[in-house]
């Protein structure tokens, strides 16, 4: 096998005589800008290593010593952003406004010009909520900025929802039974039966006394709307309206705001933490010494919403760069009967027939059994317990 390769070699020969030159071609002024084309018009390369341009106004004077045009980083309080074009001014500076509000400043004040059909503002009339400073050598213009003036940063510290959840509806059935025999003469069991079809639930327990009396028990139907965590039971039901009220056996129709439909909803009032930092900072939130969570905050208003409340007595801490330690309560558990904003308890049962299970109060009368949070209709309310039982 033969192979074959070519090989070239470019050789450079100085010309005999040296002839440097550059020519500008094409230059053009459009919305404000300057464009231009440098050809190469000599015998050897060059490099532009500098370009001036001059411009002179009608009455012959030099536009620099007005205004001049430049391309700068842009740095809000130690925060990168991307660069923009300026006007520098002697002892001013002209930026353009959809740059600022692209940035992250907004609502700006201050003296406003016009330039090529833009709207620049005046660094200077801004102060002393907005100070600038221009570093020629690495052309960044580096504000400093009220917190006031920056937007607001909201981290939300709750556990949501995993994504992609899927809640099964597949039809199941069970049977449940229990069986006591003390001292072999004697004998009483229970047991219980349902179905589940769309995941909605049918089903009946029943009981067996020692003295051979068999008692129907608990026979409904639950409808369940996870997306309004409301809980439909027509049957057989126990309702009660909780520790500062009362309960009956109902047989009927029943309604309430079942908050098990949906694990990840936290009913209970969340805390929160509210602040401003200056500069980029870190904050860290700890509980009971822990470190949970760290959260990058840029520069300006934040607040931390929905950071659940402490177990054991013991409250949180939100620890940051620039940022002043802060202790959030309280140092208790929510009272079950407290819910957060936007959400409430109600529960609502319309006797159809009275109970046939036996209990040991008797088998007593039907009743009406409402409960309701405060804010509900005064019908509904007994001053501030936000409770109450309604017999009839």
């Amino acid at each position: 096998m033969r192979i074959l390769t070519r090989i070239g070699i470019p050789i450079f020969l100085q010309p005999a005589k040296v002839v440097q030159q550059g020519h500008i071609e094409d230059m053009a002024v459009r919305n404000g800008w300057l464009s231009f084309r440098v050809k190469n018009t000599g015998n050897v390369h060059f490099v532009e290593q500098a370009v001036r341009v001059r411009g002179f106004g009608p009455a012959e004077d030099s536009l620099a010593a007005q205004h001049q045009r430049a391309v700068m980083a842009l740095s809000i309080n130690l925060s990168d952003k991307e660069e923009i074009l300026v006007i520098l001014r002697d002892g001013d500076v002209l930026a353009r406004i959809s740059d600022l509000e692209q940035a992250g400043l907004d609502a700006l004040a201050g003296q406003r010009e016009v330039f090529g059909g833009e709207s620049y503002v005046s660094l200077a009339s801004l102060a002393p909520a907005i100070t600038y400073e221009v570093d020629e050598k690495t052309l960044t213009l580096r504000l400093t900025v009220s917190p006031g003036l920056l937007p607001s940063t909201v981290l939300n510290l709750g556990s949501g929802r995993p994504p992609g959840i899927t809640y099964s509806q597949s039809t199941s059935a069970f049977l449940n039974y229990a069986l006591n025999w003390p001292d072999l003469k004697r004998l009483d069991a229970f047991g219980e039966a349902g179905i589940s079809l769309g995941g909605n639930l049918l089903s009946r327990s029943f009981s067996r006394n020692p003295d051979g009396l068999f008692v129907r028990g608990f026979t409904s139907l639950i409808l369940d709307e996870r997306d309004s965590l409301r809980r439909w039971v027509i049957g057989d039901r126990f309702a009660n309206t909780g520790i500062l009220g009362g309960g009956a056996f109902l047989g009927g129709v029943s309604v309430s705001r079942e908050f098990t439909l949906d694990p990840y909803v936290f009913r209970y009032p969340a805390l929160g933490l509210s602040g401003a930092v200056l500069t980029p900072s870190t904050v860290d939130l700890y509980v009971n010494g822990i470190l949970l969570r760290r959260e990058q905050l840029p520069p300006g208003p934040f607040e931390l919403r929905n950071r659940r409340p402490c177990p054991h007595g013991r409250p949180g801490a939100a620890r940051g760069q620039r940022l002043r330690e802060r202790t959030s309560g309280p140092t208790s558990q929510p009272h079950p009967a407290v819910c957060r904003r936007g959400l409430s308890r109600s529960r609502l049962g319309a006797p159809l027939w009275g109970p046939r299970q036996h209990t040991p109060h008797g088998a007593g009368k039907p009743a009406r059994v409402c409960q309701s949070p405060a804010g509900e209709p005064k019908r509904l309310r007994k001053r501030d317990l936000r409770r109450r039982d309604l017999r009839v």
